[in-house]
């Protein structure tokens, strides 16, 4: 009688090569059992992309298994020990489970049947080896991330909300822009105030999808705002593997490398060095009631001649005191803008608001952005049914839904925060000096344009005001030129 045969495969990976590698052992086994007049061929057993190191998690091996103690398998052929299991302890169990059950496995490599009770030895031997060989292949794989690290270069897993990772050199990290504005307002939103809670439930209330394209939580929002990779950072190591398929926070047990603008920003250093004090701050329990405030103006300000935003910083004097400016976040050779001190900015909007309140532009905010939105939306559809009717090229469509989906994500957001400020009859009074509070309530957003500060108002009102200092220097501290006051 032909005893029932089956044959076991399995690879590590899912690459080209170890494709090639599986599709030999199938039609090895297939051309070998199916001729011998020995066994009836049953069928191949073939786990691919995973590991050997333990059984319960290769799919197909535990099929083989069940077939077997269903009593329709009488033997089963693999090419070595190393591809049945890479595990003595384990493997010596199952061999011993199926001797038990009459079943004998057949490791050609090696040239031992089961059955044959003096092979036990030789079979320690051989998967001690294979176990050795797959400890050995874990630390070079170890060593090789390891030195990947030093040299600063990133191994990124997975997606990364507000960029697309490409595979080439050069080709990673790059910003998806309608992403990457959500990224931001998750800044803002935290920095001004909001809890993780309250961010996650305004991005639901908008039906924004969440990086897996569902609802948005609080663990999620937390990820994004501890994550340097969005202030163009990378540091690496945060996570090791302590044991197989062990993932472990490093605690400083191996060392960490940080490696600094490896990539383009979505948020500016100031804004997420600000938001990391406030995460400090509301943790520490000590540190409760004591307020960080950011700069009133942070994430507002945008160049009129790039569209970046501005980024503050501390300008170094050798003949007065240090003192604050506010410059474009573009690169020198991109963008010649004028730098604004800080106490200028605030004079400028002190006036500003006043003529704001005095000329009585308060109106009705909310239905202005509602309508801007409304409006935005319609579009939006009426692009949505022409490409859907075939009546523009897919290219069309997308060419002009860009110019749509940026617009009405800001609109969003100002409605959002809109929502958020609370006015009463007190807020619409006329200001002495500066009072950042205002700036938070009114304020939609500052656009710089030459030595022009223009000061959007939520309602859509823009006053106009010009630089006053006395010297006037664009970006790369080039002399403009002196305006009297």
């Amino acid at each position: 009688m032909r005893k029932r045969a089956v044959a076991y495969a399995r690879v590590s990976s899912n690459s080209a090569s170890q494709e090639h590698s599986f599709e030999f052992q199938k039609e090895y086994w297939d051309r070998k059992l199916s001729n011998d007049p020995n066994y009836e061929y049953v069928g191949l057993y073939a786990d691919r992309g995973i590991s050997g190191k333990f059984a319960n998690r290769r799919p197909q091996f535990q099929l083989m298994l069940s077939a077997i103690k269903s009593g329709n398998v009488d033997i089963v052929f693999t090419k070595s020990v190393q591809r049945f299991a890479r595990n003595t302890e384990e493997l010596l169990t199952i061999v011993r489970e199926l001797r038990e059950l009459g079943v004998g496995v057949f490791f050609e490599k090696e040239n031992i049947n089961t059955l044959t009770n003096d092979n036990d030895l030789f079979l320690t031997i051989a998967v001690a080896v294979a176990e050795d060989d797959l400890s050995r292949y874990s630390q070079n794989v170890v060593w090789s991330i390891q030195d990947k690290f030093k040299k600063g270069h990133p191994v990124v897993n997975g997606r990364i909300y507000g960029y697309s990772m490409g595979k080439g050199k050069g080709d990673s990290f790059r910003i998806i822009e309608s992403e990457a504005l959500i990224v931001n307002r998750i800044f803002e939103l935290y920095l001004y105030g909001n809890s993780v809670t309250t961010i996650s439930d305004i991005l639901n209330q908008e039906k924004i999808p969440s990086p897996l394209g569902k609802t948005w939580h609080q663990s999620c929002i937390d990820r994004i705002l501890r994550n340097e990779k969005y202030v163009g950072d990378c540091l690496l190591q945060k996570y090791y593997r302590e044991k197989w398929n062990s993932k472990v926070t490093n605690k400083g047990v191996r060392d960490k490398y940080l490696v600094e603008n490896h990539h383009e920003p979505i948020v500016s250093r100031e804004l997420f060095d600000k938001v990391q004090e406030m995460i400090k701050q509301r943790s520490n329990h000590k540190l409760i009631g004591r307020i960080i405030k950011p700069f009133p103006f942070t994430g507002l300000i945008i160049c009129g001649d790039c569209g970046k935003h501005y980024r503050h910083k501390v300008s170094k004097s050798f003949y007065s005191k240090d003192f604050d400016v506010w410059m474009c976040n573009s690169k020198k050779d991109v963008c010649h803008s004028v730098r604004v001190k800080d106490d200028e900015l605030k004079q400028r909007f002190v006036e500003a608001y006043n003529e704001f309140i005095l000329m009585k532009y308060q109106g009705n905010e909310e239905k202005l952005i509602q309508d801007e939105i409304d409006a935005l939306i319609s579009q939006k559809n009426e692009l949505d049914r022409l490409k859907s009717n075939g009546w523009i090229s897919l290219t069309q469509y997308q060419s002009e839904i860009d110019k749509i989906i940026k617009p009405l994500s800001i609109k969003k957001g100002e409605l959002s925060a809109l929502k958020l400020r609370k006015l009463s009859e007190k807020d619409f009074r006329v200001i002495e000096s500066f009072d950042e509070s205002k700036v938070e309530k009114f304020l939609s957003k500052i656009v710089i344009s030459g030595i022009n500060i223009n000061f959007h108002f939520y309602n859509g009102v823009v006053v106009t005001r010009t630089i006053q200092n006395t010297r006037i220097y664009d970006k790369d501290k080039k002399l403009l030129g002196i305006k009297e006051e």
